[in-house]
């Protein structure tokens, strides 16, 4: 997925296959596909520039699909030597489909950044003996974890290596271990698999939020339910080449081995509810120019959905509620009003800001410790500067944070929604506590006062939990 070279082929409209031109396709993940036709499709003349679908074979034979494009340029009049380039989103190679829901896989591979240092896992073993000048490889691929069924699809982590290029004359052998995610189905449609893999990404970009790095798909393959062997490309959102050491990861696979079936396969079916809350929230960490007012009312955003979604945040049992709406309405001279009462009585039945992070904050002793007797405070903080930014009145201008003060308090507030996550998709008291100091520490706040001695101890534990990477 991470780039097709430029290559020659015929294209053509899907629904009009009579109508081939000659041109030329190219991908990256930066920019996308691009598609340059020498010519021009009657329909562009037609002044139509969106297509759905565009099909193609390129010069290899390989069949490719085209979804999503855009007509970047066309001629304003055509000519012999008219071309017209268009901007692709998605493209299957291996196969031709008149719509993604045609698209239904068996399988689907995907490989992602720093998915090997995260693992930690490999099938080489070393020996050398200096006295006899021999050293020595020996490799053995390392076997599947599996993860996670349901009824509709497996998940595993798989591992691949590419053999050692042999020649007349030997001067190196080179083995290359990659890591991968694969789903497995007897019949899943693409864009649900996609939706899988995702999430997986989040999950995994969540993992190394220590240091920022979002994880995504270096290569995606896939087979069809007719086994035919396709690669998807698209454009990503964002990119990070730069390599990330497990070391300053917050949380490697050797640290949750035994609960990570238990905890990816909660992530992936809590998936629909908290997709929302760590989507505001790793919109945060990983976009750094971002507004601080906004940071922190997405911030605000991402707790309350989370509260509202995972905990009971009412204010009265919903029957109670119900008959005293009721009362209300009743008491009404004029029923000219009601449509207005009801439409501003909606969210009357929830819980305030104040009650959400006092409820959250006491799941989390380690935070309680840390504010002490400021956690009233704290929480008052919050809550008018939520309303100044939300309303910007007037009034509650000279009491809502600003600058350095509006910064420090919006880190504390990313340390407690990371506590909430990871408790919810089932890290135990002690790790998640662990976790949240570890992420505090990144981001520069000490939630316990350690002494430099207790640090040092801290660190050997850590490494003495993870070992050495090895195989499974």
């Amino acid at each position: 997925m991470d780039i097709l070279p430029k290559q020659r082929g015929v294209f053509f409209m899907s629904d009009t296959p009579d109508q081939k031109l000659k041109g030329s396709l190219s991908f990256s993940q930066e920019d996308g596909g691009f598609l340059e036709i020498d010519g021009v499709f009657d329909q562009t003349l037609k002044r139509v520039f969106n297509y759905s679908v565009i099909h193609g074979e390129l010069s290899d034979g390989t069949l490719v699909t085209l979804f999503d494009c855009l007509v970047k340029s066309f001629p304003s009049f055509q000519t012999s030597t008219s071309n017209c380039s268009y901007i692709v989103n998605f493209i299957v190679e291996g196969g031709q489909y008149c719509t993604k829901e045609e698209v239904i896989l068996h399988s689907l591979k995907i490989e992602y950044s720093n998915l090997s240092d995260w693992i930690m896992i490999h099938g080489f073993q070393f020996s050398k003996n200096f006295s006899d000048k021999k050293f020595s490889v020996d490799y053995t691929l390392p076997k599947p974890i599996e993860l996670y069924k349901t009824s509709e699809y497996n998940l595993s982590i798989c591992f691949s290596a590419s053999l050692p290029r042999l020649e007349h004359v030997q001067k190196e052998a080179a083995i290359t271990q990659e890591t991968y995610f694969l789903i497995e189905s007897e019949s899943m449609k693409l864009d649900a698999s996609l939706s899988i893999s995702y999430d997986i990404e989040n999950f995994l970009s969540f993992a190394m939020i220590t240091k920022r790095k979002i994880a995504y798909p270096k290569k995606i393959y896939g087979t069809t339910k007719d086994d035919a062997r396709i690669q998807i490309y698209y454009k990503l959102a964002s990119k990070d080449d730069k390599e990330i050491s497990w070391f300053d990861m917050l949380f490697t696979y050797p640290q949750i081995k035994e609960q990570f079936p238990k905890l990816i396969s909660t992530w992936l079916t809590k998936a629909d509810l908290l997709r929302p809350v760590y989507g505001l929230f790793l919109g945060i960490v990983y976009e750094p120019k971002l507004l601080i007012e906004k940071k922190f009312l997405n911030l605000i955003h991402s707790l309350e959905v989370f509260h509202r979604r995972t905990r009971y945040g009412l204010d009265l049992p919903k029957e109670e509620h119900e008959n005293r709406l009721r009362s209300i309405y009743e008491q009404l001279v004029n029923n000219e009003h009601l449509s207005w009462l009801k439409e501003k009585l909606i969210f009357s039945n929830e819980i305030s800001l104040r009650s959400r992070l006092q409820q959250l904050l006491a799941e989390f002793p380690i935070l309680e410790e840390y504010l002490g007797d400021k956690k009233d405070k704290f929480i008052s903080k919050v809550v008018r500067t939520r309303n100044y930014y939300t309303h910007y009145d007037k009034q509650l201008e000279k009491k809502a944070l600003k600058g350095i003060d509006l910064f420090e308090i919006q880190k504390e507030l990313q340390i407690l929604i990371l506590g909430c996550l990871l408790k919810e998709i089932g890290f135990n008291t002690d790790l998640t506590s662990e976790l949240m100091e570890r992420y505090a520490r990144s981001i520069g706040i000490k939630l316990k006062s350690t002494s430099e001695e207790d640090l040092l101890k801290n660190a050997d534990e850590y490494l003495q939990e993870l070992g050495s990477p090895t195989d499974n």
